[in-house]
């Protein structure tokens, strides 16, 4: 019985787990190809930047200007992504509850080879109502 819980509880999470794992891998491709095609954007943007500034000023100056205004952009990419940090993702009850669903299957199955049924029936009781309040937290929690 003790498997047959474990098993179950440890499903529902690597499910919900699996799911986060192909959305974050997808968002990751897809950040990756638009970083790319953005450089390659900017290469020719600023290409195209250097040649008539060069034209206009000379080669010192158009890389110089150039410069500046990268490094301006860079410190600000750098203080929006430095500045927005995502809070950090709450515990799930079901990470919460496991061990302690784990501790007691694991007192009723040594009730059990011991032979000792005294209290068996209120230990059963208290992991179906955990285990029925996890389940019905994590019904709740998904709105």
């Amino acid at each position: 019985m003790l498997r047959l819980l474990q098993l179950a509880l440890t499903a529902a999470g690597y499910s919900a787990l699996r799911r986060k794992l192909r959305a974050s891998l997808r968002s990751a491709i897809l950040i990756v190809a638009a970083s790319i095609i953005g450089i390659a954007g900017l290469v020719f943007v600023g290409g195209a930047l250097w040649l008539k500034l060069s034209e206009w000023y000379g080669a010192f100056y158009a890389n110089l200007w150039i410069g500046i205004g990268l490094l301006a952009v860079s410190a600000i990419v750098f203080l929006v992504a430095y500045l927005r940090r995502p809070p950090p993702a709450p515990a799930s009850p079901l990470d919460q509850a496991l061990p302690l669903m784990t501790g007691v299957m694991q007192q009723m199955n040594d009730g059990l080879k011991s032979g000792s049924t005294r209290g068996m029936a209120s230990t059963a009781l208290l992991a179906a109502a955990l285990l029925a309040g996890v389940l019905i937290g994590r019904g709740g929690s998904k709105s």
